[in-house]
């Protein structure tokens, strides 16, 4: 009987053991399971900050090179504006000495009034230019503020010679082409209003020459479909 006794105890210490074995061996697994997975999302969260980190960077570098640029661009806005500022003071003590001259011939006056011109004509150059680096600048700021979006000039159609057109010029041309006004066929269709308005704007322009532009587009628009 004690050697029965004996057996059957050890037999139910071993298998008291072997479970006891197998519970600890299953719980240390689900440890290691747990501790890789944090391991894991460590990695992973490790992996996305450096990530984060070389985009932070690469947007800093591009600040810093846009911020480069814009010092470059409002160096030569600035000198282009002082430029200005000196056409215009010499433009007005030019006047202001014409208008005080009581004695001057008429040749003498017909080279004050061209050089008068020669001064508005480049006085409108830089401001068209300056306008144009403002342009640029706005279509920066406008990439920064919403990044991804394309530039409406991409959708702009191109531009036809509008200096074909009696009283457009190169100038001329370029203001009606900032207001949207780009094209023949934009012109042949101007209203009545629109020519009002342009009127105003280009006092210069005698205001007949200005009536005729719609019908100069719509002739040219007829050469050119007979030349095709």
């Amino acid at each position: 009987m004690s050697s029965t006794l004996l057996i059957a105890l050890f037999a139910f210490l071993f298998i008291a053991t072997l479970i006891t074995s197998i519970f600890i061996y299953l719980s240390m697994k689900r440890v290691i399971e747990t501790r890789n997975f944090e391991k894991e999302n460590m990695k992973a969260t490790y992996d996305q900050s450096r990530k984060d980190k070389i985009d932070l960077e690469d947007q800093l570098q591009q600040l810093q090179n846009q911020e480069r640029t814009y010092k470059v661009a409002y160096e030569d806005w600035k000198s282009k504006y002082d430029l200005l500022e000196l056409k215009y003071t010499n433009l007005r003590k030019e006047i202001e000495t014409k208008a005080g001259s009581t004695a001057i011939e008429a040749d003498s006056d017909e080279k004050v009034f061209e050089r008068q011109r020669d001064s508005k004509s480049e006085v409108h150059s830089i401001t068209l230019e300056i306008k144009d680096i403002l342009n640029q600048h706005l279509e920066a700021l406008n990439q920064i503020i919403h990044p991804g979006r394309k530039s409406t000039k991409s959708h702009t159609k191109p531009a036809e010679p509008l200096h074909w057109i009696l009283g457009i010029d190169q100038d001329t041309s370029r203001i009606l082409q900032n207001n949207g006004i780009n094209t023949f066929e934009r012109v042949s269709k101007l209203s009545k209003a629109e020519v009002r308005k342009l009127k105003t704007q280009f006092e210069e322009i005698d205001e007949n020459i200005i009536e005729s532009w719609p019908l100069q587009a719509s002739a040219i628009i007829r050469s050119k479909k007979l030349d095709s």
